[in-house]
């Protein structure tokens, strides 16, 4: 008789302990994995460009193939690798920027963080109108599947924020 409440204090403490290791629900983790994901494939890929060769490896490679005896060969070239040089630094940083910006958003959406809901709905409906614009100039299953995908982001996203704007208004309410 005096297990009973041993046993459903125990059952309210695993309740808790698994609420605090998974806050988050089910859609929204999905969320949370895809963001994390398209940070690490962004890493990926830039590190592929950057792993298939460095800049100069591949301008001595150019090289080799061009009459180097013209002048405006060898000034076009080290112009263009001066440019080149400058963009790949300008990529890289950007892609960082992009890949810690959807690591945050991630980690935040599986912790349950209004910020991070916030963030995604709205870099979401920020992309949304630009993959519109893509799809509309070169139709193709996998830029349908983006917009797809972005939109579900959107809508899960800011279903969540309502719902829990409509409990902390019921709770307000409640303590009235």
């Amino acid at each position: 008789l005096h297990c009973a409440p041993l046993l459903t204090s125990s059952a309210s403490a695993a309740r808790h302990l698994v609420s605090m290791s998974s806050p988050a629900p089910a859609p929204i983790k999905v969320v949370a994995l895809f963001e994390i994901a398209k940070g690490v494939l962004a890493l990926l890929a830039t590190s592929s460009l950057i792993w298939a060769g460095s800049v100069s490896d591949i301008f001595e490679r150019v090289e080799r193939h061009l009459d180097l005896a013209h002048p405006k060969t060898a000034a076009l070239l080290d112009g263009v690798r001066i440019g080149v040089t400058s963009h790949m630094r300008l990529l890289v940083a950007a892609v960082l920027t992009y890949a810690g910006i959807r690591f945050a958003e991630g980690i935040g959406l599986w912790l349950d963080k209004r910020w991070a809901e916030w963030l995604g709905a709205l870099s979401a409906l920020f992309y949304l109108p630009f993959e519109l614009i893509g799809f509309w100039h070169n139709p193709s299953w996998w830029s349908a599947a983006l917009i797809a995908s972005t939109a579900a982001v959107a809508a899960i996203l800011l279903q969540r924020l309502a719902t829990k704007r409509r409990l902390r208004r019921a709770a307000e309410l409640a303590h009235q």
